[in-house]
């Protein structure tokens, strides 16, 4: 086996042509985000594992972009983020297993790692689920989850027991996903709970509308990231300028088509009239109820159960509708006629629409601003065969009572499902150095 398959540097057009024939590949190993990382100052190597046939011919099994962060101006420690890749089509043709490359590939990386006199430490996150869900129950452990788990102990990786709401350094350990393959939208919406669909029934009813900007305006996005971290768990590097330059440079790389901003806006003029037109429809309704009223009564007869219900269920909704106008006259008073209520970004990967990452206003949350922008987002997944539409990032723990319990409530509106990774290992590549310089995640 090891005689015909290599560990070796590949070009970025290998690279593009290999995302394209994989049916997932993460977000972190796509040839934009090389990219964005090289643009950004630091070294980017792309490898995999080749198979060489006798004809000379050549099948590529597996890839990954390497990544190298500095470490104590000196040295630098190498990041491999939900890499490698791995073509199962062509390891499966080539009689081969996934243990047997993944076996090639991370002995091949720490060799090539080795040879490199300032790289002290490697710190990796394999592309493989441990265990498979229901929701959030678990159903079953993966044997390629024990099979790579055992593979990296052997090759003396230590797993990191933080978590990302622990240390923002670390990648997502638990991500939420809905697989709406062959489902058109209506079918997405009825797969949803009520309080999704009531939220999506808002579509186009209350002055709200979602509109996509370009990377260059990430500073949106940015104000308010910003503000939702003031109130939540979120971290405060989420909303840095240093993470908006990111964003900006990595949507810039991947390009029209493979990453959406999309911004919830509400347009108070018009939802002012919309508000004001729906009171003006209940007061009529009011009307009518009371005439009727007077008509029975005149008659001597009394009002029947459906008809004070009737009057009473048209009473309330004329209360909230004024209400809604009061807020809308104090919001338009306060934040002008056109106002930011959320704002996102979504990343297009092979097959595969990822929520990377979003905020909101809270004193907008009645006008689900996020709701439309997932709303809308899903109707572009159906339109362009997307087969998983990913929340990505979860806390370790499920529980509502958790400080990070009201995220996962949201993305469970949407019923999916937790993927659960193997999480963060390290490799010490120079053990006695690299535990002098702190370079080893506990």
């Amino acid at each position: 086996m090891g005689q015909n398959l290599t560990f070796t540097s590949i070009s970025e057009a290998e690279l593009t042509l290999f995302s394209q024939a994989v049916p997932r590949m993460n977000f972190l190993q796509l040839p934009a985000y090389a990219r964005t990382k090289k643009r950004g100052g630091f070294a980017v190597e792309i490898v995999g594992i080749k198979q060489i046939l006798e004809d000379q011919r050549e099948h590529l099994l597996a890839a990954a972009v390497v990544t190298f962060s500095p470490w104590k101006r000196f040295f630098s420690v190498a990041h491999l983020f939900f890499g490698p890749t791995l073509n199962e089509t062509l390891i499966k043709a080539a009689g081969l297993t996934s243990l047997d490359v993944q076996r090639v590939f991370y002995t091949g990386l720490l060799t090539h790692l080795r040879a490199k006199p300032r790289v002290i430490s490697l710190e990796c996150v394999p592309p493989v689920f441990r265990r498979k869900y229901a929701d959030v129950n678990v159903v079953e452990h993966t044997q390629q989850g024990e099979e790579t788990e055992t593979l990296l102990r052997e090759l003396g990786a230590r797993h990191v027991e933080r978590e990302p709401e622990e240390d923002p350094a670390i990648q997502a350990h638990f991500t939420f996903t809905k697989n709406i393959e062959g489902m058109c939208f209506d079918e997405v919406l009825a797969s949803t709970t009520q309080q999704a669909r009531r939220a999506f029934a808002k579509w186009g009813k209350n002055g709200v509308s979602v509109e996509f900007v370009p990377p260059s305006r990430t500073d949106i996005l940015q104000s308010v990231l910003a503000a939702t971290a003031q109130r939540t768990t979120m971290d405060s590097y989420i909303a840095s300028d240093a993470t908006a330059q990111y964003y900006r440079t990595f949507g810039e790389e991947l390009g029209e088509g493979e990453v959406f901003f999309p911004v919830a806006r509400l347009h108070t003029q018009k939802y002012l009239q919309i508000v004001r037109d729906e009171i003006s429809q209940l007061e009529r309704k009011r009307s009518d109820c009371e005439e009727t009223f007077a008509r029975t009564q005149a008659q001597g007869r009394d009002l029947s159960k459906k008809q004070k219900n009737q009057y009473d269920q048209v009473t309330r909704q004329l209360e909230a509708a004024q209400r809604r106008l009061a807020d809308a006259e104090q919001i338009r008073a306060e934040h002008g006629d056109d106002v930011v209520l959320a704002a996102s970004m979504f990343i297009h990967t092979p097959h595969e629409l990822v929520f990377l990452t979003s905020g909101a206003f809270a004193e907008f949350n009645s006008l689900y601003g996020i709701y439309l922008i997932h709303r809308r987002m899903l109707e572009w997944s159906v339109e362009n065969n997307v087969k998983w539409y990913n929340f990505w990032g979860i806390a370790k723990d499920f529980s509502p009572e958790s400080d990070a319990g009201g995220v996962l409530k949201f993305k469970r509106h949407f019923n999916g499902d937790v993927e659960e990774y193997l999480g963060t290992y390290y490799v010490p590549i120079r053990p006695i150095l690299a535990k002098l310089l702190g370079a080893l995640r506990a």
